[in-house]
């Protein structure tokens, strides 16, 4: 369960009739026990992936993405040999749904040039508890060793060129209408770029839309 649904706002612990509400909503009886995996030492040793994970998923750190963001050649050839096919689609699933790590590998694949780039909205607990499969097993990339492994192939990944989507200096590109930049977050952007500036709420929604992976797609898992 991600850790955010037992805090309020303001960081402080949910009362224990609630918390216990919401783990009777998740199937959690009284008496199981129940493993906690949150913060450094031994905990931070275990990964989320490894407590189960969509079927055929590869897991690739958002680390990963973060540290070759500007690098599209280096990320293209360590994708391949992971298992990510660039015809494919990537369906990008994290612990709790749409994460900053999410969103910043869905802009590295946009930059890549990826055949088409989705992300899961929902967490991995959701989608278990809507009844879709979830195993810790991990992917073979490769041939399977066994008929029960779960593989996938090795793939050659080349950058496409002419997709660039990361813009360090606003005044360096040119177009027919004028330049809209959307900032996404709670608090207001550290730099903002000159002219006019509108701040909007986001309004709240009660539930998150699903996107399943498609037959033949790549689903790539990003902390």
């Amino acid at each position: 369960m991600p850790s955010e649904d037992f805090y309020n706002a303001d960081k402080t612990f949910k009362p224990p009739d609630e918390i216990r509400r919401l783990l009777r909503y998740a199937g959690i009886p009284p008496d199981q026990v129940v493993h906690s995996h949150c913060g450094g030492g031994v905990a931070a040793s275990v990964p989320w992936f490894a407590l189960g994970h969509v079927p055929f998923a590869l897991n690739i750190p958002a680390d990963t993405f973060r540290g070759l963001l500007g690098s599209r050649d280096k990320l293209a050839a360590l994708l391949g040999p992971a298992g990510v096919n660039p015809a494919h689609e990537v369906v990008l699933m994290a612990e709790s749904g749409l994460t900053p790590g999410a969103a910043m590998a869905f802009l590295a694949f946009e930059q890549l040039g990826q055949q088409k780039v989705s992300v899961l909205m929902d967490s991995v607990d959701e989608w278990g508890l809507r009844g879709f499969e979830l195993t810790k097993e991990p992917t073979l990339v490769g041939p399977p060793r066994t008929p029960r492994d779960r593989a996938v192939p090795a793939a050659k990944y080349a950058a496409q060129a002419g997709r660039e989507v990361l813009i360090g200096d606003p005044k360096a590109t040119r177009g027919e209408y004028p330049k809209v930049f959307v900032a996404s977050g709670k608090g207001a952007a550290a730099r903002t770029p000159e002219g006019k500036r509108v701040r909007r709420a986001t309004p709240k929604s009660s539930s998150s839309p699903t996107i399943r992976p498609r037959r033949r797609s790549t689903t790539t898992c990003s902390g």
